[in-house]
Protein backbone atom coordinates (compact mmCIF):
# COMPACT_ATOMS: atom_id res chain seq x y z
CA UNK A 1 0.00 0.00 0.00
CA UNK A 2 1.42 3.37 -0.96
CA UNK A 3 1.13 5.84 1.90
CA UNK A 4 3.41 8.79 1.13
CA UNK A 5 1.12 10.47 -1.38
CA UNK A 6 -2.56 10.85 -2.09
CA UNK A 7 -3.68 8.26 -4.59
CA UNK A 8 -7.18 8.00 -5.95
CA UNK A 9 -8.19 4.34 -6.21
CA UNK A 10 -10.29 3.23 -9.13
CA UNK A 11 -10.87 -0.25 -10.47
CA UNK A 12 -10.58 -1.91 -13.84
CA UNK A 13 -13.27 -4.59 -13.49
CA UNK A 14 -11.86 -6.73 -16.34
CA UNK A 15 -8.55 -7.25 -14.50
CA UNK A 16 -8.11 -10.51 -12.58
CA UNK A 17 -6.89 -9.36 -9.14
CA UNK A 18 -5.83 -12.87 -8.19
CA UNK A 19 -3.05 -12.95 -10.80
CA UNK A 20 0.04 -11.38 -9.19
CA UNK A 21 3.60 -10.57 -10.23
CA UNK A 22 6.88 -9.97 -8.43
CA UNK A 23 7.71 -6.51 -9.80
CA UNK A 24 11.35 -5.81 -10.61
CA UNK A 25 10.73 -3.00 -13.12
CA UNK A 26 8.61 0.06 -13.77
CA UNK A 27 7.55 0.81 -17.35
CA UNK A 28 6.53 4.37 -18.22
CA UNK A 29 3.89 4.92 -20.87
CA UNK A 30 2.65 8.06 -22.60
CA UNK A 31 -1.07 8.62 -22.59
CA UNK A 32 -1.50 10.99 -25.52
CA UNK A 33 -4.99 12.43 -25.07
CA UNK A 34 -5.82 16.13 -24.82
CA UNK A 35 -7.35 17.19 -21.51
CA UNK A 36 -10.40 18.67 -23.23
CA UNK A 37 -11.09 15.28 -24.88
CA UNK A 38 -11.41 13.50 -21.56
CA UNK A 39 -9.61 12.70 -18.40
CA UNK A 40 -9.24 9.50 -16.46
CA UNK A 41 -12.72 8.20 -17.35
CA UNK A 42 -11.96 8.45 -21.08
CA UNK A 43 -8.62 6.72 -20.48
CA UNK A 44 -10.30 3.83 -18.63
CA UNK A 45 -12.82 3.52 -21.47
CA UNK A 46 -9.96 3.34 -24.00
CA UNK A 47 -8.17 0.66 -21.96
CA UNK A 48 -11.33 -1.44 -21.77
CA UNK A 49 -11.97 -1.10 -25.49
CA UNK A 50 -8.46 -2.37 -26.27
CA UNK A 51 -8.54 -5.00 -23.49
CA UNK A 52 -5.50 -3.40 -21.85
CA UNK A 53 -4.71 -2.57 -18.25
CA UNK A 54 -2.13 -0.69 -16.23
CA UNK A 55 -1.53 -0.31 -12.50
CA UNK A 56 -1.25 3.51 -12.35
CA UNK A 57 -2.13 6.66 -14.30
CA UNK A 58 -0.92 10.21 -13.64
CA UNK A 59 -3.01 13.01 -15.13
CA UNK A 60 -1.74 16.41 -16.25
CA UNK A 61 -2.91 18.00 -12.99
CA UNK A 62 -0.65 15.65 -10.99
CA UNK A 63 -3.42 13.36 -9.78
CA UNK A 64 -2.25 9.77 -9.28
CA UNK A 65 -4.75 6.97 -9.89
CA UNK A 66 -4.23 3.36 -8.84
CA UNK A 67 -6.27 1.30 -11.28
CA UNK A 68 -5.80 -2.12 -9.68
CA UNK A 69 -6.40 -3.53 -6.21
CA UNK A 70 -2.64 -3.69 -5.62
CA UNK A 71 0.45 -2.57 -7.59
CA UNK A 72 1.52 -6.19 -8.01
CA UNK A 73 -1.61 -7.26 -9.92
CA UNK A 74 -0.71 -8.57 -13.40
CA UNK A 75 -1.68 -6.07 -16.12
CA UNK A 76 -1.52 -6.13 -19.91
CA UNK A 77 0.48 -2.98 -20.66
CA UNK A 78 3.85 -3.95 -22.22
CA UNK A 79 3.90 -7.29 -24.02
CA UNK A 80 6.99 -9.08 -22.79
CA UNK A 81 7.36 -7.06 -19.55
CA UNK A 82 3.93 -7.73 -18.03
CA UNK A 83 5.24 -10.52 -15.78
CA UNK A 84 7.92 -8.36 -14.18
CA UNK A 85 6.77 -4.73 -14.33
CA UNK A 86 4.41 -2.14 -12.94
CA UNK A 87 2.99 0.15 -15.62
CA UNK A 88 2.49 3.89 -15.21
CA UNK A 89 0.61 5.90 -17.82
CA UNK A 90 1.47 9.62 -17.96
CA UNK A 91 -1.02 11.94 -19.67
CA UNK A 92 0.48 14.39 -22.16
CA UNK A 93 0.31 15.58 -25.75
CA UNK A 94 3.97 15.26 -26.54
CA UNK A 95 7.53 15.69 -25.40
CA UNK A 96 7.13 19.38 -24.56
CA UNK A 97 3.93 18.69 -22.62
CA UNK A 98 5.70 16.13 -20.43
CA UNK A 99 8.86 18.21 -20.01
CA UNK A 100 7.11 21.44 -19.02
CA UNK A 101 4.66 20.01 -16.48
CA UNK A 102 6.59 20.09 -13.18
CA UNK A 103 3.54 19.30 -11.03
CA UNK A 104 2.94 16.09 -12.95
CA UNK A 105 6.66 15.25 -13.03
CA UNK A 106 6.88 15.56 -9.24
CA UNK A 107 3.85 13.27 -8.88
CA UNK A 108 5.54 10.69 -11.13
CA UNK A 109 8.78 10.99 -9.11
CA UNK A 110 6.89 10.48 -5.84
CA UNK A 111 5.02 7.47 -7.18
CA UNK A 112 8.11 5.82 -8.68
CA UNK A 113 10.14 6.49 -5.52
CA UNK A 114 7.49 4.81 -3.37
CA UNK A 115 7.15 1.83 -5.73
CA UNK A 116 10.95 1.38 -5.80
CA UNK A 117 11.00 1.44 -2.00
CA UNK A 118 8.03 -0.91 -1.59
CA UNK A 119 9.20 -3.52 -4.11
CA UNK A 120 12.98 -2.97 -3.76
CA UNK A 121 13.42 -1.93 -7.40
CA UNK A 122 16.85 -0.59 -8.36
CA UNK A 123 16.29 2.21 -10.92
CA UNK A 124 19.17 1.00 -13.15
CA UNK A 125 17.66 -0.62 -16.24
CA UNK A 126 18.70 -4.10 -17.37
CA UNK A 127 17.14 -7.13 -19.04
CA UNK A 128 17.68 -10.83 -18.49
CA UNK A 129 16.76 -12.60 -21.69
CA UNK A 130 16.05 -16.28 -21.92
CA UNK A 131 13.02 -18.53 -21.78
CA UNK A 132 11.31 -15.93 -19.60
CA UNK A 133 12.58 -12.43 -20.35
CA UNK A 134 12.68 -10.35 -17.17
CA UNK A 135 13.06 -6.58 -16.89
CA UNK A 136 14.69 -4.66 -14.05
CA UNK A 137 14.78 -0.95 -13.22
CA UNK A 138 12.97 1.97 -14.78
CA UNK A 139 12.40 2.35 -18.50
CA UNK A 140 9.85 3.39 -21.12
CA UNK A 141 7.56 1.23 -23.21
CA UNK A 142 9.49 2.01 -26.38
CA UNK A 143 12.64 0.48 -24.86
CA UNK A 144 10.74 -2.64 -23.72
CA UNK A 145 9.42 -3.13 -27.25
CA UNK A 146 12.99 -3.48 -28.53
CA UNK A 147 13.33 -6.70 -26.52
CA UNK A 148 10.00 -8.24 -27.52
CA UNK A 149 10.19 -10.83 -30.25
CA UNK A 150 7.41 -11.62 -32.66
CA UNK A 151 5.42 -9.40 -34.97
CA UNK A 152 7.30 -6.25 -35.99
CA UNK A 153 5.47 -3.02 -35.33
CA UNK A 154 6.18 0.60 -36.07
CA UNK A 155 8.54 2.19 -33.55
CA UNK A 156 6.58 3.24 -30.48
CA UNK A 157 6.33 6.93 -29.69
CA UNK A 158 6.44 6.97 -25.93
CA UNK A 159 8.13 8.58 -22.95
CA UNK A 160 11.47 9.87 -24.24
CA UNK A 161 14.87 8.87 -22.88
CA UNK A 162 15.68 12.29 -21.38
CA UNK A 163 12.48 12.17 -19.29
CA UNK A 164 13.47 8.77 -17.88
CA UNK A 165 17.00 10.07 -17.16
CA UNK A 166 15.60 13.15 -15.35
CA UNK A 167 13.29 10.90 -13.35
CA UNK A 168 16.12 8.62 -12.23
CA UNK A 169 18.26 11.64 -11.31
CA UNK A 170 15.35 13.05 -9.24
CA UNK A 171 15.04 9.73 -7.39
CA UNK A 172 18.66 10.00 -6.28
CA UNK A 173 18.19 13.40 -4.63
Amino acid sequence: MITLMKIEKLSLPWVDSTKRIQPTAIVLHWWQVPTWFGGIKWFIFALKRKKLSVQFAVTKDGEVYQLTESPDVWCRHARCANNSSIGIEIQGLGRRDLDENQLQFQAVVGLVKELCRQFIIDPKFRVEQGENTRFYGITSHKVVDKYCSGKRRLPKRDVHDEYVTRLIEALQR
